[in-house]
């Protein structure tokens, strides 16, 4: 049977034809998107690189004024010892002559005149008020923030000054005696900031938060001139930092730019667009030139190619035609043959290879003891192993091929995300998330991630591991707690040791004089006003001496709380005499007080006195978390779970900031200004005495919640079937 297609003439000619279309025209355009995407690249590097120079130049511009300062408080520090105003003075002026930063640093009293004025020059009833009306406002500013600071002042005539003022105060938060104030030298960041220029035309500049240039490294060329009308402006007032393209003081740059740490200027750095652009063109050049030369090559390359493929493609496609005919197939006709098949064979064999190699990863990954997952470069999960899965609560197929996003822990994914955008490299980014697994259970969720690299180092995408860190995390709280509670052992037992037995003999001895008062007003009949106020000196020290001896007993129950006596102990009620021991309390504040429990008896076993003494002191602390709340309302709600009784206080107040969350349980921390810091310390240690629990949620501006958790007594039944 004949084949009925036969083979198309002019076969070298589309050939050469499509190895135009599809080599040398996707050439030029691979050419043309290299030369546009080079430039943007090179574009992007000379503005990060412009960008970078400024924010240096901010970062070492705040150094300069960070060790200023410090240098200038600590001389005040020093005068609140020696109260030395001749000495503070002269300190300031060592300093001016050591440190060209300054070009004045003068010493002024509360009232506004030179502390320490110079006797040679300055009359007896000569005034030394501040003349300088620069000086002046800023001396004024002092007065009323009591704080350091640096101010920035453009006079009318255009003139930029800069000052740091520093309080001369005899303590903190208390009204100012004086303030040292200095007048920054423009010409010393002149000379500093041309150390960090780009390149051999590029300049620096420092801005006012007005817009006036204080100094410039252009020969101060611009000093003084304003730039509020320069399109980077808008940027600089709104607090901004990054890298500028366009006209800037008449003439084409690109200049980085970023504010200086809370200062009231900007660092500006500059350089020339022909010097920025320079790179680029070259680069454009030396592409061009690449191009026309691979395109040459390329035309000989299809010339020849037409000979070494098309003719074996011709003879392929006759012996395909044979076989469709009805002969026998035969590779003979082609020499190369053998090598494709040998080439078929080895790919083959690598593909095995290959398939095997991953079966044995995924295996690795599966018995791995922490959870792990990888993504790409766009946040697309690639892998997930079982642990991973089993910890978030979900099953490696689901998510796989997902956003990161999808991933339960919203810590988790946002630290992948974030690692995933980063432009610039990492080698390893470790944190901790808290987490709430499908149960309810709180836990902390250990995170280690590193970049995933090809055999080129370059980044492809991320590897996370993570594990459950909840567990150490306890622990480590533990034995901080228990340090804590060492130290306040060896305290109040020193403490027992020096009050206890002193105390004694004052109890005794006022004692002593009641009795022996006693016996002379009826003996003498005595009844005079000194009688009485001997009396009542003795009234009040029994009275110190009792207060002092409760307050070391607390400290005693602090250092080791111990149960009394244990007995049945019915919550409920409990918590309803808790409510009505602070009724008084609570209504003379304006606060309700709430008390949720269901019929049934939950019963605990444990002192009574230090349970009460627990829930009373929750109920206090939320009482004076709601005092400045206006209608505040605690609600107290006992309920069961599981074999545990669930106490929960919950106040409207104004909350706990997350940054002292975690610190209220210890010893001698208050959030109070007036506060012990004893009163949670030890309710969270009597709950432990009693087998239990205590958590704490809160939100800043909304209240708190402490949860109580107590094991149940085992009632009747269940102790005969466990015995």
């Amino acid at each position: 049977m004949k084949f009925p297609v036969r083979l198309p003439r002019g076969l070298t000619k589309r050939f050469i034809f499509l190895g135009l279309w599809i080599f040398l025209l996707p050439m030029t355009l691979i050419f043309m998107l290299a030369v546009f995407l080079s430039q943007q690249t090179l574009e992007n590097q000379s503005d990060d690189q412009t960008f970078e120079a400024a924010r240096a130049l901010s970062v070492q511009t705040r150094q300069v004024f960070d060790h200023q300062i410090d240098m200038l408080e600590t001389f005040v520090f020093d005068y609140r010892n020696d109260e030395n105003l001749e000495r503070l003075d002269e300190r300031a002026a060592q300093h001016t002559f050591r440190e060209p930063v300054f070009s004045s640093l003068a010493l002024y009293d509360a009232g506004g005149s030179e502390a320490v004025p110079d006797e040679a020059e300055t009359d007896e009833n000569e005034n030394t008020m501040i003349e300088d009306p620069a000086v002046r406002q800023v001396f004024e500013e002092t007065v009323w923030r009591r704080s350091t600071f640096v101010k920035s002042i453009t006079e009318p005539g255009g003139h930029a000054r800069i000052f740091i003022s520093v309080p001369v105060q005899e303590a903190d938060h208390q009204p100012i005696t004086g303030a040292l104030i200095g007048e920054i030298n423009p010409s010393y960041f002149y000379h500093l900031i041309q150390t960090s220029t780009i390149g051999e035309r590029g300049w620096n500049l420092l801005v006012t938060s007005d817009g006036t240039v204080y100094t410039d490294t252009q020969e101060n060329r611009y000093r003084n001139d304003s730039v509020k009308d320069e399109a980077i402006f808008s940027y600089l007032s709104r607090g901004r930092m990054g890298a500028y393209r366009g006209d800037f003081l008449d003439s084409d740059s690109v200049a980085g730019y970023a504010p200086v740490e809370r200062l009231p200027f900007y660092a500006v750095t500059i350089q020339p667009e022909s010097q920025a652009g320079a790179p680029i063109a070259t680069l454009q050049q030396v592409l061009s030139s690449g191009w026309t030369v691979l395109f040459l090559a390329g035309l000989v390359l299809l010339g020849v190619s037409a000979r070494w493929i098309v003719t074996p493609v011709r003879k392929l496609t006759d012996q395909a035609m044979s076989y469709a005919e009805g002969e026998s197939w035969h590779l003979q006709v082609m020499k190369e043959e053998d090598e494709i098949r040998t080439l078929t064979k080895a790919m083959q064999f690598m593909a095995d290879d290959l398939q095997e190699k991953e079966r044995f990863l995924q295996r690795i990954l599966a018995s791995f003891p922490y959870g792990v997952i990888t993504t790409d470069s766009d946040g697309i999960i690639t892998s997930v192993n079982r642990e991973g899965a089993e910890l978030l609560n979900s099953r490696p197929k689901v998510l796989t091929g997902r956003p990161v996003e999808t991933v339960p822990s919203k810590g988790l994914s946002r630290h992948v995300r974030a690692l995933c955008s980063r432009k610039r490299p990492f080698s390893k980014e470790s944190e901790e998330f808290p987490y709430v697994n499908h149960t309810g259970q709180k836990l902390v969720i250990k995170v280690s991630t590193t970049p995933l690299q090809n055999e080129k180092r370059e980044r492809i995408g991320v590897l996370t591991t993570f594990w459950n860190h909840t567990d150490y995390r306890k622990l480590e709280q533990h034995i901080q707690r228990s340090e804590h509670l060492a130290a306040i052992g060896q305290m109040t037992a020193g403490l027992a040791h020096e009050v206890k037995n002193p105390l004694g003999t004052i109890q005794m001895a006022g004692d002593l004089i009641e009795a022996e008062m006693d016996g002379l007003k009826k003996k003498h009949r005595l009844n005079s006003p000194a009688v009485s106020m001997i009396e009542e000196a003795s009234g009040d020290i029994q009275e110190e001496a009792r207060r002092l001896n409760e307050l070391v007993t607390r400290f005693l129950k602090l250092s080791k709380p111990h149960k009394d006596e244990e007995t049945s102990l019915n919550v409920g009620e409990t918590v309803e005499e808790v409510a009505r021991l602070i009724s008084h309390q609570m209504k003379r504040a304006d606060i309700t007080c709430n008390v949720y429990h269901k019929a049934e008896q939950l019963t605990v076993k444990g002192d009574r006195n230090q349970i009460i003494q627990a829930f009373l002191n929750l109920s206090l602390n939320a009482l004076e978390a709601m005092k400045e709340t206006e209608s505040g309302v605690l609600s107290i709600t006992v309920s069961r779970e599981k074999d545990q009784a669930k106490i929960v206080f919950h106040d409207s107040g104004d909350g706990i900031p997350a940054s002292k969350l975690n610190r209220i349980f210890n010893p001698f921390f208050s959030t109070k200004q007036e506060g012990t810091g004893l009163g949670l310390s030890i309710t969270h240690d009597l709950i432990n005495e009693h087998k239990g629990s205590i958590e704490v949620e809160s939100e800043f501006g909304k209240g708190s919640e402490f949860t109580v958790r107590l094991p149940l007594e085992p009632d009747r039944t269940e102790r005969k079937e466990a015995n």
